[in-house]
């Protein structure tokens, strides 16, 4: 009797894992997008060293793009902390200097 309870808990579990793979492949396949647009920021939070902006990562074009927009703004003589991203990023800085640390275990 158990045997066939945990057999039934694991095949849902494989049933509800391929079918949420199967829906977000379905999603990205129908991405079609006709522009994009310029959006504001969702959340904003200031800090003493600058402002930190945070765009919703569920807007259909950051959906369809696979990726979630944040910006820093730090001012003069500040400093920003580290951050943990688990997905590679792109940085961009616009005026300025700034030194980029990253520790890799080749």
């Amino acid at each position: 009797m158990t045997k066939l309870v945990v057999l039934s808990l694991l095949s849902l579990l494989a049933y509800a894992a391929v079918a949420s793979t199967e829906m977000q492949r379905r999603d990205a396949q129908q991405c079609r997008l006709r522009r994009i647009s310029a959006s504001k920021p969702s959340h904003r939070m200031r800090s003493q060293g600058g402002v930190t902006e945070i765009w919703d990562p569920e807007e259909d074009q950051f959906q369809c793009a696979g990726f979630a927009p944040m910006r820093d703004t730090i001012q003069a003589n500040s400093l920003s902390l580290p951050k943990f991203f688990p997905a590679p990023r792109l940085v961009y800085i616009e005026q300025g200097k700034t030194t980029i640390s990253q520790d890799r275990a080749d």
